[in-house]
């Protein structure tokens, strides 16, 4: 036998020799380790739909086809869903962190409990890593890992939902039925008051409701909606055992389609689905086009018209109601005054009790509003307390004092980068340096380094805003707030963007926990089925 062959028998031989000494489990010949520990500092691991905190089902594998509940033997699930964003729950061990992250760069932004991660169309890979509480390094989050845990979340969209009905019928009216097609135009004459709706899944496992309303196999899938002259919009929600979600729309023309129109008909998608099942204006007096789905009108009236009483009816009668922050009565009406020759902007909100609210704004505008009126020309900036009062067809003369510029116009009364106060509606509104009214964004003032919102009609916002699924706080002087905010006694937290935090809070060694509604939690509460205490200060008790 010649020396190399025998060389290879003498490795093999050694090789074997070293496998049947030594346990396998201190064997790491190759340098590959386990992704995940073998018992886990995790507990009550849940991956929820952002927008209502309905726990999703977590899969085995990507045929969706077997659930399985969170273990530490397991280092990969598989989600699906059709919301545009998730948040995770779960609790870690003391001395422990877990953070989790929308892509496997060692400086990838770190999501806390709670905090909502908006999704890509198509497959996202999250990646949830347990890490000493010294340890965790947000300049390289793969080091330091005690555990990682691979979530892959498929984002269906809606053109390949299959979340799907079998059959939609009416007793009156024609509806040619597709179970790709969502949204359909049905006239029916003025007499019908009244419409029976059959809307049937095609599985028996799926949930159905008829204008938010849940209807089963035992009244054979079956509502009846009241019918208003006009335009009717009916929805019909079908929602799998995983939360997908998949919307049908009726659009019912009682005595055929409404010529009439309202300015601001775009549908709003990015309010929570609650709705007022009705909105009417002076008993109907006051013409209002209404449809749940659009929360903005502009509405005129005549001088004449000094009050405006509003109705608005819950879809739900346990909602509750408020009209500019004032409850509505059991009529579910509430009257505003107006000023002449002004608009008054008038909000209506309705919430439910698990926090979800949709909030409707009313441009209500009596006689006539001059564009050349009076106004106050003044800088909101606490280092200028300058005001010079300008009229229009007159020379402007405005001093920046932070800027040392002075912006001086002539004519028809032009107003270039400066706050000014329009003395007929009270608001303010910011002309940029091409003399337009800045509206309907965020606005940043270099000048004070601050955030503000200017609406759709260029007024500054205060207080509570909601703007693509998130809400922020603008204190009384429009300035977006960040950090903790304490507003008539209770604590709120604002992200570095300015968004309300909801769910868990980790600041260093403490740890909180903000509600659906943003408020900080204290004392006793049960949390996805477990009892938590939380001091005064709302740092949850070891």
């Amino acid at each position: 036998m010649n020396k190399r062959i025998r060389r290879i028998i003498a490795v093999v031989l050694a090789v074997s020799a070293f496998s049947t000494i030594e346990p396998t489990k201190y064997m790491n010949i190759t340098g590959i380790t386990k992704a995940y520990a073998s018992s886990t500092v995790i507990d009550n691991f849940q991956v929820n739909k952002a927008a209502t905190d309905n726990e999703l089902n977590l899969y085995e594998d990507e045929d969706y086809e077997d659930t399985t509940n969170f273990k530490a033997s397991t280092d990969t699930y598989y989600v699906k869903t059709s919301s545009s964003s998730i948040n995770f729950t779960f609790d870690t061990n003391s001395n422990y962190v877990t953070k989790v992250f929308k892509d496997d760069s060692k400086t990838g932004t770190p999501f806390d409990s709670g905090e909502e991660i908006n999704l890509d169309k198509g497959t996202n890979t999250l990646y949830v890593r347990t890490y000493k509480e010294s340890k965790f390094d947000k300049n390289n989050v793969k080091t330091n890992v005690i555990e990682e845990y691979k979530i892959v979340v498929e984002r269906k969209t809606n053109s390949t939902n299959d979340v799907q009905l079998s059959k939609i019928s009416l007793d009156y009216g024609d509806i040619s039925f597709s179970k790709s097609q969502t949204s359909y135009d049905v006239d029916v004459n003025s007499s019908v008051d009244q419409i029976e709706i059959t809307a049937k899944p095609s599985k028996k496992s799926y949930t159905v409701k008829i204008a938010g309303d849940e209807v089963t196999e035992d009244d054979d899938y079956q509502e009846t909606v009241d019918l208003r002259k006009g335009a009717n919009e009916i929805e019909i929600n079908v929602t799998d055992d995983d939360g997908n979600e998949n919307t049908y729309t009726l659009n019912i023309y009682r005595g055929g389609k409404s010529n009439t129109t309202t300015d601001n008909s775009d549908i709003d998608t990015t309010q929570d689905k609650i709705y007022l099942k009705d909105l009417k204006l002076n008993n109907g007096d006051v013409e209002l086009d209404y449809n749940k789905q659009v929360t903005k009108y502009n509405v005129n009236v005549d001088s004449s018209v000094n009050k405006l009483t509003i109705k608005a009816e819950p879809q739900d009668d346990n909602d509750t109601v408020k009209v500019n922050g004032g409850k509505v009565d059991s009529d579910y009406e509430k009257t505003v005054n107006l000023d002449d020759n002004s608009t008054k902007e008038i909000q209506v909100k309705v919430k439910n009790s698990d926090g979800e609210q949709r909030i409707y704004t009313l441009n209500v505008t009596r006689g006539t509003v001059s564009q050349n009126s009076t106004t106050n020309n003044t800088s909101t900036d606490a280092a200028n307390n300058t005001s010079t009062n300008t009229t229009s067809n007159t020379t402007t003369n405005d001093t920046n004092t932070n800027n040392n510029s002075t912006n001086q116009t002539t004519s028809n009364n032009t107003v270039v980068s400066k706050w000014v106060k329009d003395t007929v509606s009270d608001k303010w509104k910011y002309y940029d340096d091409k003399g337009d009214q800045v509206k309907g964004k965020w606005f940043y003032y270099i000048n004070d380094n601050h955030w503000y919102y200017l609406d759709d009609q260029g007024n500054m916002k205060t207080g509570w805003l909601s703007k693509d699924y998130k809400w922020y706080y603008l204190d009384e002087n429009g300035i977006m707030q960040i950090g903790w905010v304490n507003l008539s006694g209770t604590w709120y937290y604002l992200n570095a963007d300015g968004s309300m935090r909801t769910g868990w809070l980790q600041e260093g060694t403490k740890k909180y926990y903000l509600n659906s509604n943003g408020a900080m939690q204290t004392g006793t509460a049960t949390i996805n089925g477990k009892s938590y205490t939380f001091d005064t200060a709302g740092a949850m008790s070891n």
